[in-house]
């Protein structure tokens, strides 16, 4: 049976994955998305033979590599590095390469989230809904009626 640490909350997921994951091995989940200190996930994580991995309990991708890198260094038995980004920069592959670690990430996992997120900051601009916005805040409300989207240029 395999130690598996996921430095995600367990609220995080369905019941059903919940039940697929327990069937894999004994699962140890963060409390929290907080971010924790490096000691505190040390101690979660040296029995693990898979990681899960969330960059927020690290600090966010940011801080991510550092301490990955000694987290990791602090897990003799570890097998697998499960990532929730779709984007992987943040880890030493060599490394791991030489740990025969293997890595798995979510490649399309926020695309559809970015789409929207770019949708919403053009219409934002092009609108002048933040400029509005910051000037309301600071009670120096003025009319700004922006622009159509489809007569910028880009």
């Amino acid at each position: 049976m395999k130690n598996i640490t996921v430095l995600c909350p367990q609220a995080e997921f369905s019941e059903e994955l919940q039940h697929r994951l327990a069937r894999l091995g004994e699962i140890t989940y963060t409390d929290s998305k907080r971010e924790y200190p490096l000691d505190e996930l040390i101690k979660l994580a040296k029995k693990a033979d898979i990681l899960g991995f969330d960059p927020d309990c690290v600090g966010g991708v940011e801080k991510a590599q550092s301490r990955l890198q000694t987290l990791l260094e602090s897990m003799p038995n570890v097998k697998g590095l499960a990532l929730n980004t779709s984007g992987y920069d943040y880890i030493n592959e060599e490394y791991l390469k030489k740990r025969n670690v293997v890595v798995s990430n979510a490649p399309y996992y926020y695309v559809e989230a970015i789409a929207q997120q770019t949708i919403a900051f053009l219409l934002g601009c092009a609108k002048r809904i933040f400029l509005a916005d910051r000037r309301t805040q600071k009670r120096k409300y003025r009319l700004e009626l922006g622009r159509e989207p489809r007569s910028l240029s880009i």
